[in-house]
């Protein structure tokens, strides 16, 4: 799976059963990976570089990445680009870069993605951004590989997974307040459907695996709600 930490044992999980109600037995390649990848800054500035150089190489083991899962079967791959905190709290010069980066990729490497079958998916607050060219690139790329099934790709960027759970119950309460659903109503279920993941069908958006490389053992707000039941594997090596 592309360099992510120790690649002979990242993907061989012996067991993926969920301990949700309902049981299911995983294969032992999991249908669905989540990915925290951090480390770019890092690794860029052990070799002297600035945080960009490693962004750069970050984006090229991403599609290494892409590419090993569609190898192995795995259906749907949730990679974390960008937290809201991160946003906030990084160099605007460093964050404005990252956009422009994804920017950039999209726009170069989406007939790519396209002929290998691949579905791409922004979730994130992408209005905050504040960049309206970008928001049209990945609205193109969205609609472009909607009917593609090889493999989704769902891109976090400047993403929180507690506002996501926010959002949601926001959501939900205007059902009540509108009158179209009682209280007695609601259900994780329906908190799901109304979360950034509910695109994903129930059975496929809770990710089997995740994996977080450079060393933290946390998983900083990301799909907080969906990664309830989620084999952890943390890796030290710094992504990309």
């Amino acid at each position: 799976l592309g360099n992510v930490g120790d690649r002979g044992n990242a993907l061989s999980v012996s067991s993926m059963t969920s301990t949700t109600s309902s049981k299911p037995t995983r294969p032992a390649t999991p249908e669905h990976v989540a990915i925290i990848m951090d480390g770019n800054g890092r690794w860029a500035g052990k070799r002297g570089a600035i945080a960009s150089v490693g962004h750069k190489a970050g984006i090229d083991a991403l599609q290494r990445t892409v590419e090993g899962c569609v190898e192995l079967g795995v259906r749907f791959l949730s990679v974390f680009a960008l937290s809201t905190e991160n946003s906030i709290n990084r160099a605007a010069e460093e964050v404005t870069f990252l956009v422009q980066l994804v920017r950039s990729v999209v726009s170069d490497r989406l007939d790519k993605l396209h002929k290998e079958g691949v579905r791409l998916r922004f979730v994130g607050n992408l209005e905050g951004i504040g960049d309206p060219h970008f928001m049209k690139i990945v609205r193109e790329a969205e609609i472009l590989t909607a009917a593609n099934d090889t493999l989704t790709l769902t891109v976090a960027l400047n993403f929180s997974g507690t506002d996501d759970i926010v959002r949601s119950t926001r959501a939900v309460a205007q059902r009540v307040r509108d009158g179209s659903i009682d209280v007695a109503d609601i259900d994780a279920a329906m908190i799901s459907d109304s979360l950034s993941m509910g695109y994903i069908a129930p059975e496929n958006r809770e990710p089997d695996l995740l994996i977080r490389t450079g060393g933290e053992r946390r998983v900083s707000n990301f799909l907080l709600f969906e990664l309830a039941y989620t084999e952890l594997y943390f890796s030290d090596v710094l992504w990309p």
